[in-house]
């Protein structure tokens, strides 16, 4: 398979972040972890993780962590587990 161009690039972002629904995927799946990671991403760095924390109580903490470290943003996971592990409680979702 050929390298992505640019263009092609730029649109698969684009619909990734404004398609980010880890709902529609199961737990496990490499798409489910984009999803979870995207949101993250967005939410943390025009926010903050606390931010992240109260908006999407819907997910559970450890697999925010889980995919994070799935698409090998380790920093960004490296920091996540830091304030989980501050907050001593498993963060569960919520509905």
């Amino acid at each position: 398979m050929a390298p992505l161009t640019d263009t092609q690039q730029f649109v698969a972002w684009n619909t990734l972040v404004m398609n980010a629904d880890p709902t529609k995927f199961s737990q496990g799946d490499i798409k489910r972890s984009s999803a979870i990671a995207s949101i993250y991403m967005g939410i943390a760095n025009n926010g903050s993780i606390n931010h992240y924390l109260t908006y999407s109580h819907a997910l559970n903490g450890d697999e925010t962590y889980d995919a994070l470290i799935d698409l090998g943003a380790n920093i960004a996971a490296s920091e996540f587990r830091i304030v989980l592990e501050k907050l001593g409680e498993p963060l569960k979702a919520t509905s």
